[in-house]
């Protein structure tokens, strides 16, 4: 599913002339998306077997008009034709990815034991930076079990300097004896 979500995604890209374009699909993306995350009903209607692909693409003109881009909307028309629905929170993924690529930015998700301040953000932010080459978008997740320190999610690399990793690389090493 995820090697699809790619292809949606890298079409979808492709299909956008420029950096406003680009910029406005990531927009419908996120409406869109977040309209489905909100309204189970709607949600249900998105994936029903008994709308056909032209129904829902009628019911989204309907609805998302004037919001949606043309080529957003034809995007899930394709989406709904080929049956590949499933794919379509993946494909936001992987869009957001190309987009960020396309500006050199990437995303780092830091998680804290209590909220990062706005300075500490910028000073990570810069130091993440110099060392990919990159400019880096954190997302701060709270998450009181890693008691202090941080973990830091960049693509498919995490480091972890959290106290709760130190207890249990220490609990391994004492098990051990």
């Amino acid at each position: 599913m995820r090697n699809a979500s790619k292809k949606y995604a890298r079409a979808l890209a492709m299909s956008a002339k420029g950096a406003e374009a680009l910029r406005q699909l990531s927009l419908d993306f996120e409406q869109f998306t977040d309209a489905m995350k909100r309204s189970k009903d709607f949600r249900a209607m998105f994936f029903a077997p008994q709308f056909s692909a032209e129904q829902k693409v009628s019911i989204y003109r309907k609805m998302f008009s004037p919001l949606l881009s043309p080529g957003f909307v034809k995007f899930l028309g394709l989406i709904h034709r080929n049956k590949r629905e499933r794919c379509l929170f993946d494909a936001r993924t992987e869009f957001e990815a190309l987009c960020r690529a396309a500006k050199n930015e990437e995303k780092a998700v830091v998680t804290t034991a209590s909220p990062l301040k706005q300075l500490q953000l910028s000073r990570l932010s810069e130091v993440l930076s110099k060392k990919t080459g990159k400019k880096i978008i954190i997302e701060n997740i709270v998450d009181p079990s890693i008691i202090s320190g941080a973990k830091i999610g960049i693509r498919d690399r995490i480091i972890d300097v959290s106290t709760a990793a130190k207890l249990t690389a220490l609990r391994r090493e004492l098990s051990r004896c």
